[in-house]
């Protein structure tokens, strides 16, 4: 996630979680927002904060007084009145729930509240979508994921000395992330410790609907918390799913060129050179986010006719998703390994992991340097003063070469 403002962050949660449906926990975020933005109001207008009496009624009227155009007087104490009847005080609320008729009329009222808020606190994607119907399903998931997983219990619950995932582990997710959890850290002592400009995104959020946990490793951007980077960003990836375990590089929802870029390494001599050194690499597809739909070994499938098709499809629907703006779900031609549901030592998986880094590291060096993709170079032949660069946290030079040793 890059860096913003909390409260735009938090605008766009509201109206997310209204554009699911649910209004209740869009409310109880809008009302604290609303008062955050009054308060904030005050204080751009220098006015004191009353401790008298009701905060928000005497905000309201000093500052409809100061400029009566931006703050409507008349609207924005309804607004208090549904903050005030349907949210703070909610026992009469609660009880309107229970009829069909109350509970689409008090929907509506906090829909106001969490529409005002959006617009005041998020104009940017307040224009953008035009509405909280013209919010994509997609788009409001991935907002709401946002706020969730940066808070989500990150307590690792595995013993130190448990060094393996278990067959047994794959039956349940929720105990799985906990596996990634402590996985993470012997990838940070150990893969990682060497490359300061790499990082581990936060793990993805699990619950009892869940297809799959994803821990991603992201190159750091300037600029960036390395939060939910890996949603824009090209990661190396670990995904596990009730099925199988998977080291390979991926690609989230917002990523529009970076896959181009991906598509275009793929017809690369570099790609198969790196296939040659890698026995047991796969490539395979996948639809809504981990379903894999197809599989081929690597070294006989890059650069065959159906390779060739593959990807021509791929850039087609790669086109029609980037003119839309959309969330994409599906991915095709990831380059990785694949472990079906057995035990997996620690050691094992970051040894693994180790080849789609190289992977990653050796294509963002080559598109952040502007060089071509030569087939000559492979990943293990970066020039040592690149290499060092990399590992010392400095950027690239435009000028700088990644010659074979």
């Amino acid at each position: 996630m890059g860096v913003e403002s909390w409260s735009r962050t938090f605008a766009m949660y509201a109206a997310s979680l209204l554009r699911q449906g649910n209004f209740v926990d869009a409310g109880f975020v809008s009302a604290i927002l609303f008062e955050r933005f009054i308060e904030d109001s005050l204080i751009s207008c220098r006015l004191e904060k009353s401790s008298n009496g009701d905060f928000l009624y005497n905000a309201i009227e000093e500052l409809s007084i100061i400029d009566p155009r931006r703050f409507d007087r008349r609207y924005l104490h309804r607004l208090r009145k549904i903050l005030n009847r349907y949210i703070i005080h909610t026992d009469d609320a609660f009880e309107g729930y229970k009829d069909q008729r109350e509970r689409e009329r008090i929907r509506k009222e906090i829909a106001l509240l969490v529409n005002y808020v959006w617009k005041v606190m998020d104009a940017e994607r307040f224009e953008e979508y035009g509405s909280l119907q013209g919010i994509p399903l997609l788009t409001a998931d991935y907002a709401v994921l946002a706020v969730r997983e940066f808070f989500q219990d990150e307590e690792v619950e595995i013993e130190a000395d448990h060094c393996s995932i278990e067959r047994r582990d794959f039956h349940d997710l929720i105990h799985m992330r906990k596996h990634l959890l402590h996985l993470s850290t012997h990838l940070k002592r150990n893969l990682l410790a060497g490359y300061p400009n790499l990082g581990i995104d936060v793990i993805s959020r699990v619950d009892t609907t869940s297809a799959y946990v994803w821990l991603a490793v992201n190159l750091l951007r300037p600029g960036w918390d390395n939060q939910r980077d890996r949603v824009r960003h090209a990661s190396a990836s670990i995904m596990v799913t009730p099925l199988d375990l998977r080291m390979c590089i991926s690609f989230g929802g917002e990523a529009y060129i970076p896959r181009k870029d991906w598509y275009k390494f793929l017809e690369s001599p570099v790609l198969r050179d790196f296939i040659t050194s890698n026995p047991g690499l796969l490539m395979f597809n996948v639809d809504w986010h981990c379903f894999i739909t197809d599989r081929y070994e690597a070294r006989n499938f890059a650069g065959s006719q159906t390779f060739r098709d593959e990807l021509a499809e791929a850039r087609q629907l790669l086109a029609v998703c980037q003119e839309r703006r959309g969330v994409i779900t599906w991915d095709r031609l990831l380059a990785g390994f694949i472990i079906e549901r057995t035990t997996v030592g620690y050691p094992c998986g970051g040894l693994k992991l180790y080849r789609p880094v190289q992977l990653l590291i050796h294509r963002q060096l080559k598109l952040r340097a502007g060089l071509p993709l030569r087939g000559t170079e492979t990943c293990r032949h970066h020039s040592s003063c690149t290499v060092n660069r990399l590992r010392a946290g400095l950027p690239l030079r435009g000028t700088e070469t990644i010659n074979s040793r």
